[in-house]
């Protein structure tokens, strides 16, 4: 890890490093960061084995220094030839799922359908089961599906949003076709069975000009609140990422609004932290039109106002993205996200700063 990173040409007080690709990867892509019940971290991502992406597995590597060192990376999930995308983490106490947006081998020349596969490991990530799949209420359901929630009352959440147009037409020839909807599958045994909880059904038309763009609401991120509520933000094709909240354990929700985060697009990511001021972080992309700045901010009243945004990293023409955050043992915010570069391929990139750091910039 570097004491230090620019961004044009100023100084951040962050520690900065690279996960993957490891060894034998040609890139990795779409990182999600937990930590586990015993203080380590577990980051999860989609590594390539060759530039073609015609063969995509899901891996995983542990940190047991809060994310100052890394592992060898142990693939989690590989149903070649079938394509295993958008990797997420539920932890449910020593539990751990790792699942995958698992898609056909022709997905890279249409979209038509998707299937939810799952690792379990109820050791704490010592062993693990083979794959398996979790039956979704859907044909498609789309990635990326951010980490899952563990509420008191022993009810586990996972996040996912469904494409309305795949339930009727066979195929869509690009993500600009998509017509989305956020939804929440809920599980009350450990995470053995899931089932279709809420959606968020206001659909949230995209900008006229934002060709590429998906409609609805898509790939959202949920945190637990300090004050026990939920708080979501999703991906949108407008200028905003839209907010919803819940303060009945996920139940319902409230009608889903602009946030005060400007995004494009692009998906952003939520953990909560602890400490003398508990409070919630947001890492995403900080523009009306493109994936770059990537921006850290914080709230201490569940969302409702937002520490001025930290700039993770920015190159211009080069997206950095798909992050995701969590909170280490040591109190050190630990974020991760897909960096892309001119001269080479993508990279799981990270970061560790203070939330005085954060602050104080």
């Amino acid at each position: 890890m570097e004491g230090t990173h620019r961004v044009n040409n100023v100084d951040h007080v962050a520690e900065v490093g690279r996960i993957a690709p490891g060894r034998g990867d040609y890139q990795a892509a779409y990182p999600c960061i937990e930590r586990l019940s015993d203080g380590r971290l577990l980051c999860v991502y989609a590594a390539y084995a060759d530039s073609k992406c015609e063969h995509v597995v899901i891996k995983g590597v542990f940190s047991t220094d809060n994310g100052k060192s890394w592992g060898e990376a142990v693939t989690l999930i590989n149903t070649h030839p079938h394509l295993d995308y958008d990797p997420a983490i539920v932890v449910i106490g020593r539990t751990i799922l790792v699942t995958s947006t698992t898609v056909p081998p022709t997905h890279a020349q249409f979209i038509s359908t998707s299937k939810t596969m799952a690792v379990r490991s109820d050791d704490n990530g010592q062993s693990w089961s083979g794959a398996y799949e979790i039956p979704m209420p859907y044909r498609y359901t789309s990635g990326k599906i951010n980490k899952g929630l563990y509420l008191p009352d022993g009810t586990a959440l996972f996040g996912y949003s469904w494409d309305v147009r795949l339930q009727k037409e066979q195929k869509l020839d690009t993500e600009g076709d998509e017509v989305v909807i956020v939804g929440l599958m809920s599980s009350k045994d450990n995470g053995k069975t899931w089932s279709k909880g809420t959606e968020l059904t206001t659909h949230v038309e995209k900008h006229a000009s934002a060709r590429h763009a998906i409609s609805g609401m898509d790939e959202p991120a949920f945190v637990v609140c300090p004050d026990g509520s939920l708080y979501m933000l999703a991906r949108t094709g407008r200028d905003h990422l839209y907010e919803s909240r819940s303060t009945d354990g996920g139940r319902t929700w409230s009608e889903p609004t602009p946030s005060l985060l400007e995004s494009h697009n692009s998906p952003a990511s939520l953990c909560a932290f602890g400490g003398d001021r508990p409070g919630i972080l947001a890492v995403w992309n900080n523009s009306r039109t493109d994936r770059w700045p990537l921006c850290a901010a914080v709230s201490f009243d569940e969302g409702r106002s937002w520490s001025r945004p930290y700039v993770l990293s920015h190159t211009p023409g080069q997206q950095a993205s798909y992050p995701d955050c969590v909170q280490a043992a040591d109190g050190m915010f630990v974020i991760v996200w897909q960096q892309d570069h001119a001269d080479g391929p993508r990279t799981i990139d990270l970061a560790r700063i203070e939330l005085k750091h954060l602050l104080e910039w």
